[in-house]
């Protein structure tokens, strides 16, 4: 009764709040429910800002209040329930209030002798298909990993994880394998503060599990929060020793003493990480440490690192995504590509388009809200004025920065549906549940599968009134990691590929803890194969019988001390590790002394009857191999060298021989320039190769390769196990191939020779110093007398072979200066003939240096016709090789009307184009194509091809370049001549192949260059704009490079074998490095 005054309102069915108890205990706190409520009918009666409830069954009265003053006045209430407001939502706001006054609040904390009787409550009492009325029970997912945790430690300890998609419910099943199991004690981490709130609320309420009759008449587990270091050992005792569950951060844990968590690891019988991939390998690993000797049980939805490392511990449960989708758990997902290259109007695009779905989603009745998702608090602010402009949704903002108010209103307005739109930095990840949230807005992307994945699943969980959800994102102008690059891209199916990138992530986690699983043995203290890295070498044998005996090796290893064995019999596997103590190289003592860990590995391929082994230790390990395998037969000598099969342009860093010269045998190591002395030496079979390291290219891709006549074949890489596998197959197969032969393979080496004098051929161009070219093409400088030039708008040309004597001239413009370059003494010698004098300043904070000083240190490079160069007095030589050029690929064109003496389409003094010109010919021809998004004009002093032409063809970028030339003669005849020059200069398309990218940036600077002296436009066909957009294509599409020689002077009715040979080998250069097509465009 209040105040005498009574009046009927009406009836509410209503679940009043849980009764909570709490109490502050060393700057933390400690929670318990001591009672729960249903769902039951109470009438109401009201006056002003006062609310009085009464149970229609139990008659029992509840006052509800709005202000911690109101309470103090009605003393005589024996329940009091605080609510933020008692108008609008009653129903609600009842349900989220709490209670101030209750007869089951306890007037003292809980004591350690509580925590036990709480477990013992639990003993017989969880019932995961359900109990009672409701009897919903666990969901499949939530069933499957509770029985996998109880049945992993009936037996084992070691630690566990389990993998289920976001929303299907870990949480519950933490809850569930806490009643199943009776855990003593029970250290929950999570990542973040946020999350810390989530999980510890729900093990202070057992979430869903009494609602669901999930678990009988238990309970309610004493939860301790620490959110604060205790720094006082015994007062750290006195807090856990209270509690069933610890909720905290890693981030906490690791400041604390190495004391204290040695005491939380003795007093607590499990450990639980929530998020497991967010902990750094570290932190994590030093931390575990303390726990040897408990049960760890690790739950996320992506079974590997944010840091890329390793997460150990079984995977004793895998809920696939693919059946999260199938059973509904799992929303499918509306992902809208925005396709904007203009960076002025992406974040307006996505804006716009996130808006449009909640408008839509909304007239549909779905109770949505749109998150846009920025990386840092200046976005967040950038972006909120973008969506400010929707005032009738009114955004709010929220980032870490910001202080609590303002974060909590935020909060709310989101939680209340006043507003519906929200701009955060990462705040709306882990930690903070509202499946309303069902449209992204992707302002900035993550950058990793993992993090990406555990995102997308915030959005897609499953309520009532909800619709399925929706990410918007701009799949142009972003570097993203190649994992999730097809994630974003046009026609991209998410509810596909993230199924499929899930499953292709953690399989390959699978996959890899398959074999490690399947190993038996000896347990090797903190050492994981897993994170076994070998380094990429083997030593290789082979035996007449199929068979290995693995149990001879393991009956030795036995007796030694300090050795471990484990051994998987399905893959074939060894693996023996060693501890040893080896004596200090620095002190005669034997006191001190190092202590190595040592791996030796076995794989027996049974297809190949060989046995490969790899030493950490660089051993040679026979009689252990002779344990393994009857007889067994070291592939060495010659043989070994076969792993260097298909290597193109193979170019030798190292090469050892053993030499038996007049004398007894000697070793000697060849390096650089000497490696071409060295291959002669062995050729003539006057040695014995004895190691060989190169390096070339392998279906397109760079490589290195190693290998000893002993036997050792070996690459510049580590590896996992199974890579190490796979890598040790591919080189069985080359060296188990006798149609192999060693001679070709030395026939197609590249051998530098320090020469005496210039090679007696011609060259047919020049080249930068490689320095200047890969690093400071953009910013080197050369000063021309009195002018300036960039490196990009200067051509460096060869001229000539006069005896002895190799001209060539740098010119930009009208401007140019003559050089030679001569060999005396074995040293290349530099003179400047005539022209202007040239200094360079090769990098930004340089000072200018003469350029015949900077060419005595950075040679210049001569390239010959059969790609054969010259850089200083150092010649690497081709071998001579029967290159064949289909004359096929020759396109004779149609050249009427076109003067082929005339190469250029613009004359710049006279600022016209010559249409009777080769380059204005072709460039009509491309235009009348219709396919190409750019063709610009590059002709000139620094071009890198006079047209260089783009086509977008199914998401694939090719790049052509076309080098054209004119012709010596009127009419088109047979001379060699008109080829040197134009080979040279496709020859140098493979500088540009390695870094594509590099060309927009050329294409800028040429075009700028030419807008300065307000000439006509390069582009024939695109602009910047064009630009900028095939730009941002280049970083998720496929590149190609397709090179065309254009020489109306050469016939190809009457090509010469000469004429074939240069084009042969320049196609040979081309697709040898980087597959790089050549089509030659002629007469008739």
């Amino acid at each position: 009764m209040l105040n005498g005054r009574e009046q009927f309102l009406h009836i509410l069915k209503v679940k009043l709040p849980s009764v909570i108890h709490s109490f502050k205990l060393h700057k933390n706190i400690i929670y318990q429910t001591v009672k729960e409520y249903q769902e039951e009918s109470y009438s109401c009666l009201n006056e002003k800002e006062i609310l009085e409830i009464t149970n229609l069954k139990t008659k029992e009265k509840v006052l509800i209040v709005d202000s911690n003053k109101q309470k103090n006045i009605y003393n005589n209430f024996s329940f009091i329930i605080q609510v933020k407001d008692i108008k609008g939502n009653l129903k609600q706001h009842i349900e989220e209030g709490c209670w101030v006054k209750h007869q089951d609040l306890l007037k003292e904390g809980p004591s350690k002798h509580n925590a036990e009787n709480v477990r013992k409550t639990w003993a017989n009492n969880l019932f995961p298909h359900g109990s009672g009325k409701e009897k919903r029970g666990l969901r499949e997912p939530q069933v499957g990993a509770l029985y996998s945790a109880l049945s992993h430690w009936t037996v084992s300890d070691d630690p566990a994880t389990i993998v289920m998609p976001t929303g299907t419910g870990k949480t519950e099943t933490m809850l569930s394998v806490m009643i199943g199991a009776k855990t003593s004690k029970i250290l929950t981490i999570v990542p973040s503060d946020a999350l810390r709130e989530q999980i510890s609320s729900k093990f202070i309420s057992l979430g869903i599990l009494p609602r669901f009759g999930i678990v009988g008449k238990v309970k309610y587990p004493i939860v301790g929060v620490l959110e604060k270091r205790i720094k006082d050992i015994n007062e750290l005792i006195e807090f856990f020793s209270i509690c069933n569950v610890v909720v905290t951060t890693m981030s906490l844990l690791s400041g604390i003493s190495g004391e204290q968590k040695e005491k939380i690891a003795t007093m607590c019988s499990h450990m639980f990480i929530d998020e497991a991939h967010h902990i750094a390998a570290k932190t994590w690993s030093e931390f575990k440490s303390y726990f040897k000797e408990k049960r760890i049980l690790q739950f996320t939805a992506t079974p590997f690192r944010n840091d890329g490392k390793y997460i150990d511990g079984k995977i004793i449960y895998n809920y696939p995504l693919n059946k999260a989708q199938e059973e509904g758990y799992f929303k499918p997902i509306n992902f809208i590509p925005i396709e904007e290259y203009n960076e002025s109007m992406v974040d307006q695009t996505i804006a716009e388009e996130a808006v449009q779905q909640l408008k839509k989603d909304l007239d549909a009745g779905y109770d949505h809200i749109l998150m846009a998702r920025v990386n840092s608090a200046k976005r967040a602010d950038e972006i909120h004025e973008i969506y400010k402009r929707y005032s009738g949704y009114k955004p709010v903002k929220i980032y870490s920065s910001m202080n609590v108010k303002e974060k909590t209103d935020a909060l709310q307005q989101i939680k209340t549906k006043k507003s519906r739109i929200i701009i955060c930095v990462n705040m709306l990840g882990e930690g903070f549940d509202l499946p309303q949230l069902k449209i992204s807005a992707l302002h900035d992307r993550h950058q990793s599968l993992g993090i990406t994945l555990q995102f997308i699943g915030r959005f897609t969980r499953t309520a009532d009134g909800l619709g399925n959800a929706s990410l918007i994102a701009n799949i142009a102008n972003h570097t993203i990691n190649d994992q999730i690059q097809e994630l974003y891209q046009q026609d991209a199916d998410w509810n596909q590929l993230i199924q499929q990138k899930s499953k292709e992530s953690i399989d390959r986690r699978l996959d890899l803890d398959n074999l490690a699983n399947d190993f038996q043995g000896d347990q090797v203290e903190s050492f994981s194969i897993q994170e076994l890295r070998p380094k990429t070498s083997t030593v290789v044998y082979k035996t007449k019988l199929p068979k290995w005996a693995p149990e001879t090796l393991e009956k030795r290893v036995s007796t030694l001390d300090n050795t471990w064995i484990l051994k998987n019999t399905h893959e074939n596997v060894i693996i023996v590790v060693q501890k040893r103590n080896t004596p200090l190289t620095w002190s005669n003592t034997r006191k001190l002394y190092n202590t190595l860990w040592e791996s030796s590995i076995f794989y027996w391929n049974e297809e190949k009857n060989i046995l490969f082994v790899n030493s950490s230790a660089n051993e040679w390990l026979d009689s252990w191999v002779k344990d393994l395998i009857h007889e067994p037969i070291r592939i060495n000598s010659d043989v070994v060298f076969h792993s260097f099969h298909d290597i193109q342009r193979l170019q030798l860093n190292t090469v050892g021989l053993n030499e038996a010269v007049k004398g007894p045998l000697r070793y000697r190591m060849y390096t650089g320039v000497d490696i071409s002395e060295a291959l002669s030496t062995a050729e003539k079979r006057t040695s014995v190769k004895s190691n060989i390291f190169g390096i070339g290219y392998e279906l397109g891709i760079p490589v290195s390769v190693g290998a000893s006549y002993k036997g050792k074949v070996w690459s510049k890489s580590t590896s996992d196990l199974p890579t190490w596998i796979e890598w040790c197959n591919k080189t069985g197969e080359k060296l188990t191939n006798e149609d192999i032969k060693m001679d070709d393979i030395l026939k197609g080496v590249l051998r530098p020779t320090v020469v005496n004098d210039i090679p007696a051929m011609s060259p047919i161009s020049v080249d930068w110093p490689v320095y200047l070219f890969e690093n400071n093409y953009f910013n080197a400088e050369l000063k021309i007398g009195p002018s300036k030039r960039n490196l990009f708008e200067t051509d460096i040309l060869f001229i000539s072979k006069e005896k002895k004597t190799l001209s060539f001239e740098i010119m930009s413009g009208d401007i140019s200066s003559k050089f030679s370059m001569k060999i005396e003494d074995n040293r290349p010698v530099y003179a400047h003939e005539h022209g202007p004098k040239i200094e360079i300043i090769p990098s930004t904070k340089a000072q200018p240096i003469n350029i015949v000083s900077f060419f005595t240190e950075n040679n210049v490079i001569f390239q010959y016709p059969d790609t054969s160069y010259l850089e200083g007095s150092i010649f690497v030589k081709v071998p001579d090789n029967e290159f064949v050029f289909d004359k096929d690929k020759i396109e004779a064109w149609d050249w009427t009307g076109i003067d082929i003496k005339k190469e250029s389409q613009y004359a710049p003094k006279i600022n016209t184009v010559r249409k009777d010109s080769i380059q204005y010919k072709v460039i009509q021809t491309l235009k009348m194509n219709n396919k190409y998004k750019i063709v610009f004009d590059d002709d000139g002093s620094g071009e890198a091809a006079d047209i260089i032409a783009v086509a977008d063809n199914k998401r694939v970028l090719q790049f052509e370049f076309y080098h054209c030339k004119y012709s010596n003669k009127e009419r088109a005849g047979q001379r060699i001549n008109d080829l040197y020059e134009v080979c040279g200069q496709a020859n140098k398309s493979v500088d540009w192949r390695k870094n594509l990218l590099k060309i927009i940036n050329h294409i800028r600077h040429r075009e700028k260059l030419r807008n300065k002296a307000d000439k006509r436009s390069r582009f024939e066909i695109g602009d910047h704009k064009e630009l900028a957009i095939l730009e941002s294509k280049m970083k998720v599409y496929d590149l190609q490079l397709k090179v065309f020689i254009v020489q109306p002077g050469i016939s190809k009715d009457k090509m010469t074998q000469s004429q074939l040979n240069i084009l042969a080998a320049t196609e040979h250069y081309l697709q040898s490095t980087f597959k790089i097509g050549l089509t030659v465009i002629g007469n008739k």
